[in-house]
């Protein structure tokens, strides 16, 4: 099977491997300005496979149209130089080094982004440092139960009030009322002997509530202390963690920023230089011929 024919600076031929689209009535000129005219409607769909050399010239339709008019092919080619719509050769669509600046900065760009969001999913941690003393419960419960207990006391004041009783009775010599008059004096000092153990004993159990809230308070000062730095600590932390996350997200969105801004300007650099390189290779040209 036969190559299929491409179009080249002498018209169709075979035996080229196209590396270009051209239109209908386009026109394509060689090193020493030979002019071939693309066959076909100027629909300008770049339908047609081509063969273009390094040397050669591609005109736009209008291009061809000037050169029908007026003859002036330097006109027409200083023309297409300022224009900087020429197709220069290379497939599909025949710019020049577009691709270079533009996969860069696209990598660059999802880049910064998946580190936007991965920034944006971390959860911010908030920790919780304070740690209560094991034995706190414990110590103030036992203060707290702290009491005398007046009966086993007053039970052996009563005892012995009747060991007293007792030797009365059995002691002889006494009247009835001498007897009579020793039981109460032995009830008057055994009766007083409670009455100034249950004083006592109150002030001791006054002492012990006021040891334990006074265990209380310091405790409740101690924890309260222990959970305000704890807190304070915590919130250190958690402030730290939630200004990481936020300046991740920030640095991930102005490096997207910087990648946009930076493919912006090299692309003006690269237009800029196919400008002047149009320009100069425009001149070269003239000078050559």
């Amino acid at each position: 099977m036969g190559k299929k024919a491409v179009f080249t600076s002498k018209g169709f031929t075979t035996g080229k491997e196209p590396n270009a689209y051209v239109s209908g009535q386009e026109g394509v000129m060689d090193k020493y300005g030979n002019i071939s005219v693309v066959p076909g409607p100027p629909d300008q769909k770049d339908d047609v496979l081509a063969h273009i050399n390094r040397s050669d010239t591609v005109f736009r339709v209008q291009d061809m149209d000037y050169i029908r008019e007026t003859g002036d092919v330097q006109g027409a080619l200083a023309n297409l130089a300022l224009s900087k719509k020429y197709k220069c050769g290379k497939m599909p669509k025949f710019a020049e080094g577009w691709l270079g600046n533009f996969i860069p900065s696209a990598m660059g760009t999802l880049a910064s982004l998946n580190q936007t969001l991965s920034a944006y999913r971390n959860n911010v941690y908030r920790p919780n440092t304070y740690a209560s003393n094991p034995y706190e419960t414990n110590a103030l419960t036992t203060l707290a139960g702290l009491r005398v207990n007046p009966y086993p006391i007053i039970n052996q004041l009563r005892s012995a009030e009747a060991r007293t009783n007792r030797a009365i009775d059995i002691a002889g010599g006494l009247s009835g009322g001498q007897r009579t008059a020793a039981r109460l004096a032995n009830l008057n000092t055994t009766q007083n002997n409670i009455a100034n153990l249950l004083g006592n004993i109150q002030t001791q159990n006054n002492a012990y509530r006021t040891t334990y809230a006074k265990a209380a308070l310091e405790a409740g000062q101690q924890a309260r202390t222990a959970r305000m730095q704890a807190n304070q600590w915590d919130l250190d932390m958690y402030s730290k963690a939630h200004a990481a996350r936020n300046k991740g997200i920030q640095t991930g969105i102005a490096n997207m920023l910087s990648q946009i801004q930076q493919y912006q300007a090299n692309e003006f650099k690269r237009r800029q230089f196919n400008d002047t390189m149009d320009l100069y290779r425009a001149d070269q040209k003239q000078r050559a011929e």
